[in-house]
């Protein structure tokens, strides 16, 4: 038997907010930005990457599915904190964590190995424009998908 949904005006089942994009500071030089999302809003492959300020650089944690949501994270965390990304952490290997890499030209981006060994596999399929239909870019940047440089097996 399926349940059936509850309609959306009933009080005492209200719909979850809506939220903005927006980085958000959550301790002392440790920054997540929250990317939109909730009802209505279309959220499939959105992370929240992370960002940590050191003395000299950034440092990233993820980079984002395109062009549009990883230059506006760029762009935030550059006006939060007046500081250039130096390196780029890739968690793991799926399109909402390493499609941005290409836009963090000046990063140093490290990963385990089968992060890194999964992004060169998907480099050889990779469309060679982004697709302007899925809301990550404008259709007419080119799309490269950028593979971690440093591999690390331990802490």
């Amino acid at each position: 038997m399926q349940a059936t949904p509850l309609p959306a005006t009933d009080p005492k089942y209200p719909m979850p907010p809506a939220w903005n994009r927006e980085l958000k500071q959550l301790a002392p030089n440790i920054y997540a930005y929250i990317q939109g999302g909730g009802p209505g809003v279309s959220a499939a492959g959105v992370s929240n990457p992370g960002m940590i300020a050191g003395s000299d650089y950034l440092m990233a944690i993820d980079a984002t599915q395109g062009p549009i949501p990883a230059n506006a994270f760029i762009a935030a965390s550059k006006q939060a904190t007046g500081k250039d990304f130096g390196r780029l952490v890739n968690t793991h290997h799926h399109g909402d964590h390493v499609n941005g890499n290409q836009f963090f030209a000046h990063a140093e981006i490290l990963s385990h190995p089968y992060c890194r060994d999964e992004c060169v596999k998907a480099a050889a399929t990779t469309p060679k424009m982004w697709d302007k239909a899925a809301r990550r870019g404008g259709g007419h940047e080119e799309r490269k998908l950028v593979p971690p440089s440093v591999t690390f097996k331990d802490d």
